[in-house]
This record gives C-alpha cells, sequence and structure tokens, in this order.
C-alpha cells in the first residue's frame, strides 16, 4: 500500500520531532556526562592528596584565616619577601607607565 499525502507528512512531521527532540537532549546529556566525569576527577583527586588535617577558616581581627591543614606556606608562590631593598629612580619598574 502505498502511502498518501496526509500519510506522508505525519511521518515528515514526526521525523522532524524526533530529531528535534534529539538535536535537544543530545548537549544536554553531554554536559552531563562533562560534569559527571569532572567530580569524578575532583573526587580521585582529593582522595590522593595524602592529607588528614583539611583545616578550618578562622574569623578573627577582621580576617579569615586558615588554621591547620596540610599547606605549606614555603610553598605557595607569591610568598617570598624581595631580598634586596626597593629602590626609586628611573629604573625602577613602578615607574613605568602604559
Amino acid at each position: 500500500m502505498a502511502l498518501g499525502g496526509p500519510e506522508l507528512a505525519k511521518r515528515g512531521l514526526q521525523h522532524r520531532l524526533l530529531s528535534t527532540r534529539a538535536s535537544a537532549v543530545l548537549p544536554m546529556l553531554g554536559a552531563v556526562i562533562s560534569a559527571t566525569a569532572l567530580a569524578g576527577v575532583a573526587v580521585f583527586t582529593v582522595a590522593q592528596a595524602g592529607c588528614d588535617d583539611g583545616g578550618q577558616y578562622v574569623y578573627h581581627d577582621n580576617k579569615v584565616e586558615l588554621v591547620g591543614s596540610c599547606l605549606d606556606e614555603n610553598k605557595l608562590p607569591g610568598n617570598h619577601l624581595p631580598t634586596h631593598p626597593r629602590h626609586s629612580g628611573p629604573d625602577d619598574p613602578s615607574e613605568f607607565r602604559p
């Protein structure tokens, strides 16, 4: 039996609706899979850190401070003070302007 006009139009509409649903669901499915993978990597990384003391944040003297934890402040970037005295002159980087 050959399909006539109304049956063919109905199947075309159903096909378009199905493809529209698939195109709407696939990006969401990809985002959920990516988020799950990233969360798994984060949990694995924290589990492998080997730190028994997570530390805690304490508020005092109008500032928040991390007390405890496995952080070594000597290994943090930007924690080292310059060993040479600061001078001001024509070669001073603070005098440069963009």
